[in-house]
């Protein structure tokens, strides 16, 4: 006899490559960068035991990290699709536009997450984009960017076909 059952989950496929980044390799740095950042693979994790830090000492402009051009990722007319990631965030001041994600396409952005622009532990943000029907399949290009002065740790990334974040799928 059958006492307890969990809800159905929807299957989800994460467009990420090296979503948890214990692998080396599948990330660059943007261009057009804030000079006053580096970023680096380090061993805070969220998931796993490694994260990507993007360390800033200013907080004009951002620094971005985003996937190598081989694995971006596509989106489909009148889908909409959800970026997330875990963020943890050390040493934060000056203001700026925060620990945040952003989805790129044709080179403009075209949403980007809430940020965090104080110290803090792992938090879940997600940023959420509807390709117009109108328009062809495109490539779009998921980012990890901090806008202020200070530490920030990404971890379990990913991007799916839902309105909302799924439970992170490796």
């Amino acid at each position: 006899q059958l006492e307890v059952s969990s809800k159905l989950q929807n299957t989800v496929v994460n467009q990420i490559y090296n979503s948890n980044f214990e692998l080396s390799g599948g990330w660059t740095a943007s261009s057009g960068n804030a000079s006053d950042g580096f970023w680096d693979y380090i061993p805070v994790g969220y998931i796993g035991e490694t994260s990507l830090m993007i360390s800033r000492s200013s907080s004009s402009g951002n620094y971005s990290v985003q996937p190598t051009s081989s694995y971006y990722c596509s989106v489909q007319p009148g889908k909409t699709y959800t970026l997330s990631a875990y963020v943890k965030t050390a040493s934060m001041t000056g203001g700026g536009t925060g620990a945040r994600l952003a989805l790129t396409l044709s080179g403009s952005t075209v949403a980007v997450s809430q940020a965090i622009t104080t110290t803090a532990d792992w938090t879940r943000v997600e940023a959420t984009y509807t390709h117009p029907t109108t328009s062809a399949t495109a490539t779009i290009i998921p980012c990890l960017q901090n806008g202020t002065s200070g530490v920030a740790y990404f971890d379990g990334v990913q991007f799916e076909e839902s309105a909302n974040a799924s439970r992170y799928n490796l």
